[in-house]
């Protein structure tokens, strides 16, 4: 992305030219977005990471979720709450053969764009 085009992504102002200006600027104009979301490169461009991923249930149904690769595990079962109204105490999700932990991010556990997550109940309680 060029400075100009950058430029023009905040808000229309002169263009961005550094890692220091644009910190400067996104608080300067109340961005609230956490720069920590932001990898840049060679100081002229920024790359917003989040990514589409679904979550496949048991029975089969998938939900989409937006994320950003600096969730946490916590967090993304709150994603899934706010759309399924499912408690995270009971969820489970496991990307790639494995629980994910809580605690942990998306990028710890390389999740891309397009990945699948499987949800499975945690079920209470039990024989005694």
């Amino acid at each position: 992305m060029s400075g100009q085009m950058l430029g023009n992504l905040c808000c229309g102002m002169t263009p961005i030219r550094s890692a220091a200006e644009l910190i400067h600027q996104a608080f300067f104009i109340g961005i609230y977005r956490i720069i920590s979301l932001y990898y840049l490169k060679h100081f002229n461009s920024v790359v917003l990471q989040t990514m589409l991923v679904k979550v496949k249930t048991l029975t089969g149904k998938e939900v989409e979720l937006d994320i950003d690769a600096s969730d946490l595990v916590e967090r993304i079962k709150e994603k899934i709450e706010e759309k399924e109204g499912i408690p995270p105490a009971q969820q489970r999700l496991i990307h790639a053969g494995k629980q994910m932990s809580e605690g942990k991010t998306a990028a710890e556990y390389k999740i891309t764009g397009g990945a699948v997550l499987h949800l499975v109940l945690a079920l209470r309680g039990g024989s005694s």
